[in-house]
């Protein structure tokens, strides 16, 4: 799910991600991939070209406080940043997406 969009104009508020998440432990789901994403960050537009990285870590973080759901971190973590989370317990598990594409032996390093 995507918990939070930063940017200009509308999107998905963190009011919003709590809100959905609500709905999806009612709904009976197993765990929870959680996204955080700017857009218009940039001149261009582009979607993830103004993120910093590990942009979804204190949106993790946040959800973590509301649910005992397992989740996935998904949102420009980097692997030292991914070491970290799953040591603290922040997530349970991490989605590498643009990382894993630029660098296929990431997850080896």
């Amino acid at each position: 799910m995507n918990g939070l969009e930063i940017g200009p104009g509308k999107g998905v508020s963190l009011i919003d991600g709590l809100r959905l998440l609500r709905i999806l432990r009612r709904a009976g789901v197993a765990g929870i991939e959680l996204i955080a994403m700017g857009w218009g960050l940039n001149p261009k537009d582009e979607p993830s070209s103004g993120e910093k990285d590990g942009l979804a870590e204190p949106l993790v973080r946040l959800f973590r406080l509301f649910t005992p759901l397992p989740l996935i971190a998904e949102g420009r973590i980097t692997p030292a940043l991914a070491e970290e989370m799953l040591a603290k317990n922040r997530a349970d598990f991490i989605a590498i997406g643009r990382g894993m594409l630029a660098n296929p032996d990431l997850g080896m390093k």
